[in-house]
């Protein structure tokens, strides 16, 4: 496994991208390619048009699937992670987006990253970091993703963002990160997020409050995730290895008690 040269799918049907997704069926069950394109869509995959075209070529001549790869290798060495399938695709882009958009989606088993040309070598890392951190922690829980709830998610969350930290520095962390002051963190999650850690992955509101979509502030599940874990750090000198191990609840519960 490890990086999967979707950049040859693209070279021969960049402009059928439901055809690229029918060859990604074995990690979606019993959905079709177009239905996998359109999930896809939604966490950040290209809509084939000229722009996207050319920043494709871009990805090439930059070689970011070569550069993938080697942190691949890197962080499978470090945090003796898993053996994903890693799938990089241009990401959807407009005029109106920063020229360094770069979003992932990461299952147990494979991670798609959706990038853009003008991505430098750290902010393509700390993607990597990112989502490689999911997968690592996913397989060392084996613990089912239809299983997780809220209080799993914005912890997630927050220690993948906690291994960017580490490895990136503080300068690629996501801006969402330093969007809301403690207070507003605390007033935020007492009124929407405590009354509701229990709530499923499988339900809507589980994302309109992680992302912030409808009731809490944008994406802030992530800020308050990465909250819990830095202060559980400050106290504790969270390693690495154990921010794979550790339960949500770890985190949560005691800045909770300590807040009281």
């Amino acid at each position: 496994m490890g990086i999967i040269r979707t950049d040859r799918w693209l070279d021969q049907w960049f402009f059928q991208p439901e055809i690229i997704c029918e060859k990604l069926m074995n990690h979606f069950d019993r959905l079709t390619g177009q239905s996998i394109y359109l999930f896809l869509q939604s966490k950040g995959m290209y809509k084939p048009n000229r722009l996207t075209k050319k920043n494709f070529h871009m990805m090439k001549e930059r070689n970011h699937w070569e550069k993938v790869e080697d942190f691949f290798n890197k962080y499978k060495k470090r945090w003796k992670g898993p053996n994903i399938s890693i799938y990089v695709f241009p990401s959807s882009f407009s005029l109106f987006d920063p020229m360094n958009k770069r979003e992932g989606f990461t299952f147990p088993h494979a991670m798609f990253l959706f990038l853009s040309p003008n991505l430098n070598d750290r902010e393509l890392e700390a993607l990597f970091v990112h989502e490689y951190h999911h997968a690592t922690r996913m397989g060392t829980l084996k613990k089912p993703v239809s299983e997780n709830n809220l209080a799993d998610s914005v912890v997630m969350e927050g220690l993948a963002e906690f291994a960017v930290w580490k490895y990136c520095g503080e300068p690629y962390l996501s801006k969402w990160i330093f969007a809301y002051e403690e207070k507003e963190i605390k007033y935020v999650w007492k009124k929407w997020f405590q009354p509701n850690l229990t709530t499923s992955i499988s339900d809507p509101l589980h994302d309109q409050l992680l992302y912030g979509k409808i009731f809490s502030k944008p994406m802030f599940g992530y800020a308050a995730g990465f909250y819990f874990v830095k202060q559980f750090d400050q106290q504790s000198k969270l390693s690495m290895e154990e921010s794979f191990i550790l339960p949500a609840n770890t985190f949560i519960l005691r800045n909770e008690n300590q807040g009281k």
